[in-house]
């Protein structure tokens, strides 16, 4: 089995921001990954990212949303304000976030994590990259800053 998560996917990008919540409005912390290249493990990039999401055990399928927590995945709160997706118990991607993405992951206890299926254009933030194929998926937050 192809496993794009241990560096054969190549290059991950994550962005993350406060959005909402669209079942209540209310505000929910994001996580985004996309990649800039040409695809990877000689996929093309909506091929690679959909191993990826598969992976990640949440619903590969572009325009899908999954709304219960999958067990493979999660996404801890670090010290110093980072967040780190793991999977299988090994860190995927971290990245620094601010006091306020971490407040409102632990209250909230989910973290929205997106998954893009085109690849990032050069000098494109992620946050700006949403738009496309992609899909969706509610994540558990671990606080593994006691």
């Amino acid at each position: 089995m192809i496993d794009p998560i241990r560096g054969l996917l190549g290059q991950l990008i994550c962005g993350g921001w406060i959005g909402e919540d669209l079942r209540d409005g209310s505000d929910l912390a994001f996580l985004f990954l996309a990649t800039p290249g040409g695809g990877a493990l000689g996929l093309p990039v909506d091929e690679a990212m959909g191993l990826l999401a598969g992976r990640l055990g949440i619903d590969s399928r572009p325009g899908r949303v999954t709304l219960t927590p999958p067990t493979a995945s999660h996404v801890e709160v670090r010290p110093r304000d980072w967040a780190a997706l793991v999977v299988d118990g090994e860190t995927v991607v971290e990245r620094p976030t601010s006091p306020d993405w971490i407040a409102t992951a632990c209250a909230v206890g989910r973290v929205a994590l997106g998954v893009a299926y085109t690849a990032l254009p050069p000098g494109v933030p992620v946050e700006d990259h949403t738009d496309g194929p992609s899909v969706l998926a509610l994540l558990t937050v671990t606080d593994t800053r006691r």
